[in-house]
């Protein structure tokens, strides 16, 4: 599903350029579950995100699906992201001006869903996650894990084919990070192909396989399913 081929990624710091990656080389295959391991700074989030097409390597490739997206635009790749990638961050990125159902809806109003299609598939989602409850709330009204699964919820929403979340148990007690891990292998086991950041070696356990990231390098060039 996942193909990385020596990448490299740099940037200015302070003047300075600073070499993150250092030749990433990987294969993830659909329906795998993987942790991304290592120290801060060691260019986890960075590859995270030019998996999600956030960002673009400076050589090297990605190929997604046999696609290589080394050379699209980033226009294309904002449309790759949309259609094909859900992603869930540590701190939320939940809109406190909206409630649960608006920020959940978001990504399927971009898409100019019809009104009857976004109501269902919200509604879905919240029923999948044992949420429907909150549905109504405002953002500021709920516990981390409360707002976790909300994230996760718009992460889903519009059926993505991968999920990426960066230390999305960071911040979470334990018995609320057992609930949320539960919720991601109830997603795996549902075919979803998921790739957590973590610094929690719990958070790896539960997982197919873990790529340790050391000096901008992966450890482990190959990631199998265990499907």
């Amino acid at each position: 599903m996942i193909t990385i081929r020596n990448l490299h990624k740099s940037y200015m710091v302070g003047g300075k350029r600073v070499e993150v990656l250092k030749g990433i080389d990987l294969s993830i295959e659909e329906g795998a579950m993987v942790a991304i391991m290592g120290r801060s700074g060691s260019g986890k989030s960075t590859l995270l995100n030019i998996i999600a097409g956030l960002d673009k390597g400076d050589n090297g490739e990605y190929l997604y699906r046999g696609q290589n997206l080394s050379n699209k635009t980033l226009n294309e790749l904002a449309n790759f992201r949309r259609d094909k990638i859900g992603f869930i961050l540590q701190n939320y990125a939940l809109c406190d001006t909206k409630n649960v159902f608006d920020n959940i809806a978001l990504p399927l109003k971009y898409r100019k869903y019809p009104e009857s299609k976004i109501q269902a598939q919200v509604k879905g989602v919240l029923e999948d996650l044992e949420m429907t409850e909150v549905v109504d709330k405002s953002i500021d009204t709920l516990s981390g894990g409360e707002m976790q699964r909300i994230a996760i919820a718009r992460a889903i929403v519009q059926d993505p084919e991968i999920i990426l979340a960066d230390e999305p148990t960071g911040s979470l007690d334990e018995k609320t990070e057992e609930g949320i891990l539960a919720i991601f292998k109830q997603l795996n086991k549902q075919g979803k192909t998921i790739i957590i950041v973590t610094h929690d070696q719990q958070v790896a356990n539960i997982c197919d396989e873990t790529i340790y990231i050391k000096d901008g390098r992966s450890s482990t060039p190959k990631i199998t399913s265990s499907c």
